[in-house]
């Protein structure tokens, strides 16, 4: 279990499940929820996978394309890329600048 109802009927049972498979896991969640519950279940997720130290800002989007990690800023301003320390750019850098991409391995 990785997140539980908190209050009403199902106060208590199971929200949000994972299980291991192979080298992952799946997750299952059976909940329509909040804004709140979906970013507090991907934050969750993020951390898991090692993805992401913090939360994202809005409008900034990481994912994995193999062994590379893809940063798209979507804002006005420039933000940090959440690359761990070390990390090799193949496109961009740390700096990332509005409407830009970094990629790294």
């Amino acid at each position: 279990m990785i997140a539980k109802y908190s209050d009403q009927f199902y106060a208590g049972a199971v929200a949000a499940t994972q299980r291991k498979h192979g080298s992952g896991a799946v997750t299952y969640s059976g909940v329509c929820g909040e804004q709140s519950y979906t970013d507090a279940l991907m934050e969750k997720l993020a951390r898991q996978t090692k993805l992401a130290g913090a939360p994202l800002p809005d409008r900034v989007w990481v994912y994995q394309r193999g062994p590379y990690t893809v940063c798209l800023n979507y804002n006005d301003k420039s933000i940090t890329a959440p690359a761990p320390r070390g990390a090799k750019f193949v496109v961009g850098s740390a700096k990332v600048e509005p409407a830009g991409v970094a990629v790294w391995e």
